[in-house]
């Protein structure tokens, strides 16, 4: 036997003491044979394992055991690594299935399994409860969970029908069973606003949870642009003849530099000498103690949150305001400010852009409406903020749109108590042809959702757009009430003025 043939025998050797537990194997391998392993010693060891096993295992023992015997450490190192794999394969699908089960199970113990309803589809199908037990006992079971989810569906739909039952909506037909028509059902919306606060300079805003109190409380319209702001201005004035405070001061220079406060009159409608939109006016009407005065009836203001400074705790602002469509918005402030030359927003590079390069070049307004609900002109929008506009609207302004004019407007009467008494055909008239006609319109191309303009202005306008969904939300729920109990005062008379003060209390 050859130095090297004799090295190879001993890597064998040890090779295989190591994966036998250190066991002593026979020195006979290593006798100067040719052969690496005698025969008559694997023959030897093959039969004292035979005596372990019976039947025709033994043969295949017996073949087995040689081919480990003939392995060599990186053999069974290569073995052991693909047993680990296939071992950790096996475990991690178990744990996979087990959480998918568990997952589950918790979803059909969650409040969306109904298993009455479950119970219920069984017996109509001709089945026992007892076979439907047996049915949930499989929560991997597909036709079980499309089942169920069919079920959640189900319920589903029909909360929404009760929900829109108690607004007086047709499920059916969608048409609404009111005295009044409604263009088109709202999307559903869900609000989750909990301990979000607002801004403290709306702090004398009352709030909706509090019945109106006339002669405390001064009624508060907050004129959103191109939003029908103009055209309610007028209805307050020349139909319900209407004392107001608005920017009349600065319109009407030749009133200017009064101490006092006095009744203006233009053209059919009355006004309070000042401009409470303006630094100078706001504090006139601080000294001149405006809330308190009596001498006005509703306080008409494009700047939100510099004209809530007027008022007291004693004497607060109930708001109010019309709401249009952000992108139908967008549309019309880029074709009035094209032409607009008075107005301080007008640019002359507007004049030869085109609508689709308005979106595209960043003078397009961003989110005007979250902005101004909140009082935080620039910086990036968060969705706290988004959150604080909501929550402007639901506690302290009573919602109108510019798409439900008729109805927004006896919203308003209905819970300012402006129709008592009963208002004059000449009021109603006149009321009637400005919501016809509209006020301060442009004729200007129109663009459908979904096309390259609508599609282009969504980017400054994503926050809006949430914020518009909630007021929508929140007109349809309370018109309703509102409305119902205006038709009460007309039918009932001053004694049901009451029912305007629980509605808004609850």
């Amino acid at each position: 036997m050859t130095r090297s043939s004799t090295k190879a025998k001993q890597n064998i050797y040890d090779d295989n003491k190591k994966n036998n537990g250190n066991k002593n194997l026979p020195a006979e391998w290593f006798e100067g044979s040719s052969s690496t392993i005698k025969s008559s010693t694997i023959e030897m060891n093959m039969n004292s394992l035979s005596n372990l096993f019976r039947g025709n295992y033994s043969r295949y023992v017996k073949k087995a055991a040689g081919f480990a015997l003939r392995l060599s450490r990186r053999d069974w190192l290569v073995l052991s690594i693909l047993i680990f794999i296939c071992a950790f394969s096996t475990f991690s699908n178990s744990r996979i299935h087990q959480a998918a089960g568990e997952r589950q199970a918790e979803w059909m113990k969650s409040s969306e399994y109904d298993q009455e309803a479950l119970v219920a589809n069984g017996k109509a199908n001709g089945s026992d409860s007892g076979s439907m037990a047996s049915t949930r006992t499989k929560p991997q079971d597909s036709i079980h969970r499309k089942h169920v989810q069919q079920q959640a569906l189900k319920q589903q739909h029909q909360r929404e029908k009760e929900k829109l039952s108690t607004i007086g909506m047709d499920t059916k037909t969608k048409k609404n069973k009111m005295p009044w028509s409604l263009e088109k059902q709202p999307k559903a919306v869900t609000s989750t606003i909990t301990n979000i606060t607002i801004p403290e300079s709306l702090s004398k805003l009352a709030d909706l949870s509090k019945p109106f109190l006339p002669g405390k409380d001064l009624p508060y319209f907050w004129h959103v642009a191109l939003s029908g702001g103009t055209a309610m201005e007028k209805i307050i004035g020349a139909c319900l003849q209407l004392v107001q405070a608005s920017d009349v001061e600065t319109s009407q220079g030749h009133i200017r530099g009064s101490k006092t406060l006095q009744l203006v009159k233009l053209r059919s409608s009355k006004y309070l000498n000042m401009d409470i939109t303006s630094p100078v006016g706001i504090s006139k009407a601080k000294v001149l103690k405006l809330a308190s005065s009596n001498m006005v009836d509703v306080v008409v203001t494009t700047a939100l949150h510099e004209t809530a400074a007027i008022f007291t705790s004693k004497n607060k602002a109930r708001m109010f305001a019309l709401f249009r469509h952000p992108i139908e918005r967008a549309i019309s402030m880029f074709y009035y400010l094209k032409t607009a030359t008075w107005d301080e927003g007008h640019d002359s590079a507007m004049v030869n852009m085109t609508i689709l390069e308005y979106a595209n070049s960043g003078q397009a307004e961003n989110n005007w409406l979250t902005r101004f609900l909140i009082n935080k002109r620039g910086g990036a929008i968060q969705r706290e903020d988004l959150a604080a506009a909501k929550e402007v609207l639901r506690t302290k302004c009573l919602v109108g749109l510019l798409s439900e004019f008729a109805v927004s407007l006896e919203r308003f009467e209905a819970y300012f108590r402006w129709d008592q008494p009963k208002l004059s055909n000449d009021s109603v008239s006149c009321q009637n042809e400005l919501i016809a006609l509209g006020d301060n319109r442009h004729n200007h191309p129109t663009f459908e959702e979904g096309s390259e303009v609508w599609e282009a202005l969504i980017p400054h306008n994503r926050f809006d757009m949430e914020v518009y969904e909630y007021a929508k939300q929140l007109f349809f729920e309370e018109q309703a009430n509102i409305a119902i109990a205006s038709r009460a005062n007309k039918e009932k008379g001053r004694n049901a003025l009451g029912a305007i003060d629980k509605v808004a209390t609850k």
